[in-house]
């Protein structure tokens, strides 16, 4: 009877803690996604990138790696400052002609970045 009334507290606390990590996993998560909440993304003439984040906007570069299909887009970029930014685009979070007039620049200018365009004389 003892032996299992130890293993039933000892569930229970595995249940607690398991319980407490995730409320603490998700606070840091919805503490990121407030602090970096992307209002726009403009892709301009030049091939640069103009990302506004929380009411700044920073110039960035999009990186190789990125990934763009007819679902989504996977837009991996490095900001002025030197840090790293990941945009996901969904096709329904966008409109739709935005969204195939983005994938049609995309196939006709590829995912070059800033180097590989100036290389190419682009």
């Amino acid at each position: 009877m003892i032996s299992l009334l130890s293993v039933f507290l000892v569930s229970q606390n595995n249940i607690i803690l398991s319980v407490l990590l995730f409320v603490f996993l998700m606070f840091l998560v919805v503490d990121s996604v407030k602090r970096n909440v992307m209002c726009e993304l403009q892709w301009q003439p030049d091939g640069d990138w103009l990302i506004r984040v929380n009411k700044e906007v920073a110039k960035a570069e999009l990186q190789t790696g990125s990934v763009v299909t007819p679902v989504f887009s996977l837009l991996k970029f490095k900001l002025e400052n030197n840090k790293k930014f990941i945009v996901i685009l969904f096709k329904d979070s966008v409109d739709v002609e935005k969204f195939r007039q983005f994938r049609v620049r995309i196939k006709v200018e590829g995912l070059q970045t800033k180097k590989e365009r100036d290389t190419l004389g682009g």
